[in-house]
């Protein structure tokens, strides 16, 4: 065979042959967040000094849903252009739900630095859980966390550790709010 046909076809078996490399994610991915605030305001302290220019900005620091769709958010730059006010939804987020914060590598500073990497946070809205009998609420509280109770109306992470709770003889009228404690294994209710 030829060698003018024989190094093309070479090549060619050897690009069709050899395995595709694929680039994993290039995130500097921040520890994730949970909060309960439906208009949760997502405050941003940068090192660097931005460039002040909003427009550039908003399309580079942006939130994302669980299904990849990017909310419709402002950005504010504060006065001393470090940092970012990432503002919530006009409805609001979803409980339940979590969502993904981005500040793309390429926002500027104010002498045209980039980020190294494209920074990703991920964070869930929790809800509350509301009780209406407050002798159960306390119970609950103290099944929690029985050092440091909760402060506060009580959230779904709250009560996600609760495997047992024992509220024989606390007087209680209600059980509402009790189909919350969803990893709830044992139950002691008796003489209420």
């Amino acid at each position: 065979m030829n060698k003018k046909v024989l190094i093309p076809v070479v090549m060619g078996a050897y690009l069709c042959l050899s395995p595709l490399s694929v680039k994993a994610e290039d995130y500097y991915k921040w520890d994730s967040k949970v909060t309960s605030d439906k208009n949760k305001i997502w405050t941003i302290k940068l090192s660097k000094k931005l460039n002040g220019n909003i427009s550039g900005i908003k399309d580079k620091v942006y939130i994302k849903d669980s299904k990849g769709n990017k909310l419709e958010c402002n950005v504010k730059i504060k006065p001393n252009e470090k940092i970012l006010e990432v503002l919530p939804p006009k409805d609001g987020y979803k409980e339940k739900e979590n969502y993904y914060l981005y500040i793309d590598k390429s926002i500027p500073s104010d002498k045209n630095k980039n980020l190294k990497e494209t920074v990703k946070m991920n964070f869930y809205i929790d809800g509350y859980i509301e009780f209406e009998d407050k002798n159960l609420e306390e119970e609950v509280r103290k099944a929690a966390n029985p050092k440091d109770r909760p402060k506060g109306p009580l959230t779904y992470m709250d009560v996600s550790g609760i495997k047992e709770l024992n509220v024989h003889n606390k007087n209680i009228k209600s059980l509402k709010g009790i189909e919350y404690l969803k990893n709830l294994t044992k139950l002691a209710i008796s003489d209420n």
